[in-house]
Protein backbone atom coordinates (compact mmCIF):
# COMPACT_ATOMS: atom_id res chain seq x y z
CA UNK A 1 0.00 0.00 0.00
CA UNK A 2 3.00 2.79 0.88
CA UNK A 3 4.54 1.50 -2.25
CA UNK A 4 1.80 2.25 -4.60
CA UNK A 5 0.79 5.41 -2.54
CA UNK A 6 4.59 6.51 -3.53
CA UNK A 7 4.20 5.89 -6.66
CA UNK A 8 1.19 7.62 -6.70
CA UNK A 9 3.22 10.47 -4.79
CA UNK A 10 5.89 10.34 -7.40
CA UNK A 11 3.35 10.83 -10.14
CA UNK A 12 1.89 13.78 -8.98
CA UNK A 13 5.41 15.08 -8.38
CA UNK A 14 6.37 14.70 -12.09
CA UNK A 15 3.67 16.08 -13.04
CA UNK A 16 4.22 18.90 -11.46
CA UNK A 17 7.87 19.40 -12.20
CA UNK A 18 6.62 19.07 -16.03
CA UNK A 19 4.22 21.68 -15.39
CA UNK A 20 6.85 24.11 -13.86
CA UNK A 21 9.66 23.15 -16.42
CA UNK A 22 7.15 23.79 -19.31
CA UNK A 23 6.67 27.14 -17.55
CA UNK A 24 10.51 27.67 -18.01
CA UNK A 25 10.47 26.69 -21.41
CA UNK A 26 7.78 28.93 -22.40
CA UNK A 27 9.20 31.77 -20.84
CA UNK A 28 12.41 31.33 -23.45
CA UNK A 29 10.22 31.00 -26.00
CA UNK A 30 8.22 34.16 -25.13
CA UNK A 31 11.54 35.53 -25.05
CA UNK A 32 13.03 34.70 -28.17
CA UNK A 33 9.32 36.18 -30.08
CA UNK A 34 10.56 39.25 -28.52
CA UNK A 35 13.78 39.47 -29.60
CA UNK A 36 12.26 38.85 -33.39
CA UNK A 37 11.49 42.63 -33.05
CA UNK A 38 14.86 43.75 -31.92
CA UNK A 39 16.20 46.25 -34.23
CA UNK A 40 19.90 45.30 -33.75
CA UNK A 41 20.08 42.08 -35.49
CA UNK A 42 23.38 41.47 -33.37
CA UNK A 43 21.79 42.47 -29.91
CA UNK A 44 19.20 39.51 -31.03
CA UNK A 45 21.76 37.34 -31.93
CA UNK A 46 23.78 37.07 -28.51
CA UNK A 47 20.53 37.03 -26.51
CA UNK A 48 19.36 34.10 -28.48
CA UNK A 49 22.62 32.36 -27.91
CA UNK A 50 22.15 32.88 -24.57
CA UNK A 51 18.89 31.21 -24.67
CA UNK A 52 19.79 28.77 -26.02
CA UNK A 53 22.22 27.88 -23.39
CA UNK A 54 19.44 28.39 -20.76
CA UNK A 55 17.50 25.89 -22.82
CA UNK A 56 20.09 22.98 -23.13
CA UNK A 57 20.96 23.71 -19.14
CA UNK A 58 18.61 24.88 -17.52
CA UNK A 59 15.10 23.83 -18.96
CA UNK A 60 14.60 20.52 -17.70
CA UNK A 61 12.34 17.73 -19.23
CA UNK A 62 8.42 18.37 -19.68
CA UNK A 63 5.76 16.22 -20.37
CA UNK A 64 6.10 13.79 -23.67
CA UNK A 65 3.60 16.04 -25.62
CA UNK A 66 5.02 19.16 -25.47
CA UNK A 67 8.51 18.38 -25.85
CA UNK A 68 8.79 18.16 -29.75
CA UNK A 69 6.24 21.06 -30.10
CA UNK A 70 8.07 23.43 -27.48
CA UNK A 71 11.49 23.15 -29.29
CA UNK A 72 9.69 22.91 -32.89
CA UNK A 73 8.56 26.43 -32.08
CA UNK A 74 12.12 27.56 -30.05
CA UNK A 75 13.77 26.30 -33.40
CA UNK A 76 11.55 28.38 -35.81
CA UNK A 77 11.82 31.30 -33.84
CA UNK A 78 15.93 31.10 -33.71
CA UNK A 79 16.11 30.11 -37.58
CA UNK A 80 13.73 33.53 -38.33
CA UNK A 81 16.33 35.45 -35.89
CA UNK A 82 19.16 33.61 -38.16
CA UNK A 83 17.26 34.80 -41.25
CA UNK A 84 17.43 38.15 -40.59
CA UNK A 85 21.34 37.86 -39.86
CA UNK A 86 21.65 36.64 -43.26
CA UNK A 87 19.61 39.56 -45.17
CA UNK A 88 22.03 41.91 -43.06
CA UNK A 89 25.05 40.23 -43.82
CA UNK A 90 23.90 40.06 -47.86
CA UNK A 91 22.96 44.04 -47.52
CA UNK A 92 25.98 44.88 -45.86
CA UNK A 93 27.98 42.82 -48.72
CA UNK A 94 26.24 44.59 -51.39
CA UNK A 95 26.97 48.05 -49.76
CA UNK A 96 30.63 46.66 -49.94
CA UNK A 97 30.76 46.22 -53.24
CA UNK A 98 28.81 48.68 -54.38
CA UNK A 99 31.63 51.09 -52.50
CA UNK A 100 34.29 49.00 -53.77
CA UNK A 101 33.01 49.85 -57.46
CA UNK A 102 32.76 53.66 -56.55
CA UNK A 103 36.50 53.89 -55.35
CA UNK A 104 37.64 52.07 -58.24
CA UNK A 105 36.15 54.85 -59.96
CA UNK A 106 37.86 57.10 -58.34
CA UNK A 107 41.66 55.86 -58.30
CA UNK A 108 41.04 55.67 -62.12
CA UNK A 109 40.04 58.79 -62.51
CA UNK A 110 43.27 60.27 -60.53
CA UNK A 111 45.20 57.78 -62.66
CA UNK A 112 43.81 58.83 -65.74
CA UNK A 113 44.76 62.32 -64.82
CA UNK A 114 47.88 61.59 -63.72
CA UNK A 115 48.88 59.75 -67.26
CA UNK A 116 46.80 61.35 -69.92
CA UNK A 117 47.92 64.72 -69.77
CA UNK A 118 50.40 65.84 -72.84
CA UNK A 119 50.30 69.36 -72.26
CA UNK A 120 50.07 70.72 -68.99
CA UNK A 121 50.31 74.38 -67.54
CA UNK A 122 49.64 76.07 -64.02
CA UNK A 123 45.66 76.28 -64.81
CA UNK A 124 45.13 72.20 -65.56
CA UNK A 125 47.80 71.59 -62.10
CA UNK A 126 45.73 74.17 -60.20
CA UNK A 127 42.07 72.58 -61.30
CA UNK A 128 43.33 68.90 -61.00
CA UNK A 129 44.51 69.58 -57.62
CA UNK A 130 41.63 70.77 -56.65
CA UNK A 131 39.47 67.72 -58.08
CA UNK A 132 41.69 65.14 -56.49
CA UNK A 133 41.05 66.62 -53.32
CA UNK A 134 37.61 66.45 -53.69
CA UNK A 135 37.98 62.66 -55.05
CA UNK A 136 40.24 62.26 -51.93
CA UNK A 137 37.86 63.18 -49.40
CA UNK A 138 35.07 61.26 -51.43
CA UNK A 139 37.28 58.01 -51.57
CA UNK A 140 38.14 58.19 -47.56
CA UNK A 141 34.31 59.13 -46.73
CA UNK A 142 32.85 56.07 -48.60
CA UNK A 143 32.11 52.86 -46.22
CA UNK A 144 34.05 50.03 -45.73
CA UNK A 145 34.46 47.59 -49.26
CA UNK A 146 35.18 43.59 -48.66
CA UNK A 147 37.86 42.44 -46.26
CA UNK A 148 40.08 40.42 -48.91
CA UNK A 149 40.46 43.50 -51.23
CA UNK A 150 40.55 46.28 -49.04
CA UNK A 151 44.42 46.29 -48.70
CA UNK A 152 44.55 46.06 -52.47
CA UNK A 153 42.42 49.16 -52.82
CA UNK A 154 43.87 51.08 -50.10
CA UNK A 155 46.97 50.65 -51.66
CA UNK A 156 46.29 50.99 -55.53
CA UNK A 157 44.34 54.65 -54.47
CA UNK A 158 47.90 55.32 -52.41
CA UNK A 159 50.11 54.64 -55.33
CA UNK A 160 47.94 56.71 -57.72
CA UNK A 161 47.70 59.43 -55.50
CA UNK A 162 51.78 59.40 -54.91
CA UNK A 163 52.20 59.47 -58.89
CA UNK A 164 49.48 62.44 -59.26
CA UNK A 165 51.50 64.49 -56.67
CA UNK A 166 55.13 63.12 -58.21
CA UNK A 167 53.87 64.48 -61.72
CA UNK A 168 52.60 67.67 -60.10
CA UNK A 169 55.90 68.46 -58.39
CA UNK A 170 57.82 67.75 -61.73
CA UNK A 171 55.88 70.13 -63.25
CA UNK A 172 56.15 73.00 -60.80
CA UNK A 173 59.97 72.19 -60.43
CA UNK A 174 60.55 72.82 -64.26
CA UNK A 175 58.32 76.08 -64.12
CA UNK A 176 60.38 77.17 -61.11
CA UNK A 177 63.70 75.68 -63.01
CA UNK A 178 62.29 77.88 -65.75
CA UNK A 179 61.90 80.75 -63.73
CA UNK A 180 65.07 80.67 -62.23
CA UNK A 181 66.90 80.59 -65.82
CA UNK A 182 64.90 83.15 -66.88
Amino acid sequence: NQFYQMLDMNKEYMEQEFAHNLEKRQHIIDRAKELQSEPSVQKALNELQYLHKLWKEEAEPVAEEFREKTWDEFKEISNKIHDRKSELTEQIEKEQNDNLVRKNEIIEEIKKMTTAVKETNHNYWQNSIKKVELLRTEFLKLGNVPRKVSNQNWNDFKEHLRNFNVKKNEFYKGLKNSQQTN
